[in-house]
């Protein structure tokens, strides 16, 4: 697995959030963006929606164009880094991870390591995570129901937060290396010197 910084999270803060985050590539067929806009579109969160990101010159037309539609509901931010993406993943109230495939998901494990929970597609990649809400395979309808049903209560949010960040502790970035170390030497002591 990939491995992560987990800052120190207040319990008061666990919960709270002011708006919906995707962070990722902007590509609608992998990243499944437009099954995100037409969920969000459809089922209207309290919350607005941010997009962080970049992608295609294809790709980013498209979105203009749903965020223009959408009338400042979506909003997006373009490609964020360092402290600005810190801020964003810390104010968001959840993450979203609208991917038709996914390898491991290193914005869920960043998402949980500010103790956000993560709404996702049930996808064999994504379920190493807790904490987290999963939704059948590329089901916009439901996708929309649970982004509008986590945006209004902020007690699922902090206990799946919660979670989530207990979750994210077992993925720092020492005890990630010192994992990929063992194995390593695993490997190494099996393997046959005469060969």
């Amino acid at each position: 697995p990939n491995g992560v910084r987990t800052p120190p999270m207040a319990e008061s803060q666990l919960g709270l959030g002011e708006h919906i985050l995707f962070l990722g590539r902007i590509d609608f067929w992998q990243k499944g963006l437009d099954l995100l806009c037409a969920a969000y579109e459809r089922s209207h969160p309290d919350l607005p929606l941010l997009v962080a990101g970049s992608g295609t010159p294809r790709d980013e037309q498209k979105l203009a164009a749903l965020v223009t539609a959408s009338g400042g509901a979506i909003r997006w931010v373009g490609h964020v880094t360092g402290q600005r993406k810190r801020e964003l993943l810390q104010r968001s109230a959840f993450v979203v991870l609208s991917s038709r495939h996914e390898t491991f998901g290193l914005v869920a494990l960043e998402a949980m390591s500010f103790g956000k929970p993560v709404v996702h597609f049930d996808l064999p990649a994504l379920r190493w995570m807790e904490g987290d809400v999963r939704i059948a395979p590329f089901d916009v309808v439901a996708l929309g129901l649970e982004m509008h049903h986590l945006a209004g209560d902020e007690a699922a949010r902090r206990e799946l937060g919660r979670t989530a960040y207990q979750a994210a502790q077992r993925y720092g970035i020492d005890q990630t290396a010192d994992r990929y170390f063992a194995l390593v030497q695993q490997l190494l002591d099996e393997t046959d010197p005469g060969q």
